[in-house]
């Protein structure tokens, strides 16, 4: 273990919606873009003037998340409260005290599409199939943005997502798989920039009905063959 000495920062500035009101009902993540955990870890929250300051933080390179606050006390779905937020973030780079940072939020995204069945699609009827958006952060860190059920005529619509995000399905029939994603007919399977505050149409989940899978050998270095092999 090789420990660094370096002097350590404050990173501190105000959050603001796409108005120019200030945001007070939320919190903020401080990552490391290398993929590491921020040393001091946690959030901080917003004060009623939509500023904050985090203490501690050492050099290095970091994006700031703002989160929205979710009121559980209402009667409102929270999926409805989150789809309605705004997000924010911003790249930093610390090398010293950064005092005077800005963040604007933006509402998410709304991705509208449809499932497209490679083989028998009857077996959907009756069956609650999902279509979920997760958020790929930095340092590849992984956050479910939003979800939605796909529609009896396939279609679906998801709110509330923001940057690159990858498209996945729940409660498909067993050995059905995502075959491909497509966004305005370019491959998206492994994720795509969705940004924040658009509409992105013509999304396309195409999922094969056809079982796939691996068929082979377990050969040790030697010449003796393998024993309890998985």
């Amino acid at each position: 273990i090789q420990l660094v000495d370096a002097v350590v920062a404050t990173v501190a500035g105000r959050v603001v919606a796409r108005r120019g009101a200030p945001v007070t009902a939320g919190f903020l993540q401080l990552l490391a873009r290398d993929g590491h955990l921020q040393a001091t870890g946690g959030t901080v929250p917003l004060t009623h003037e939509g500023a904050f300051r985090w203490p501690g933080v050492p050099p290095g390179a970091y994006t700031l998340m703002v989160s929205p606050r979710v009121d559980t006390s209402r009667v409102e779905p929270v999926a409805a409260q989150v789809a309605r937020a705004e997000f924010g973030r911003l790249d930093v780079d610390v090398a010293g005290d950064v005092t005077d940072l800005l963040v604007r939020t933006q509402p998410g995204t709304v991705v509208r599409g449809r499932l497209v069945v490679d083989g028998d699609a009857s077996r959907l009827r009756g069956r609650s199939v999902r279509v979920q958006a997760v958020g790929i952060g930095p340092g590849g860190r992984a956050s479910t943005q939003a979800s939605a059920t796909v529609r009896p005529d396939l279609t679906f619509e998801l709110a509330g997502v923001h940057g690159t995000a990858v498209l996945r399905l729940g409660n498909v029939p067993d050995g059905w798989w995502t075959r491909t994603v497509r966004v305005a007919r370019v491959d998206a399977t492994d994720g795509f920039d969705f940004a924040a505050g658009r509409t992105v149409v013509g999304v396309e989940i195409v999922v094969s009905t056809k079982g796939s899978g691996l068929r082979g050998h377990v050969r040790t270095a030697g010449p003796s063959p393998p024993v309890d092999a998985v």
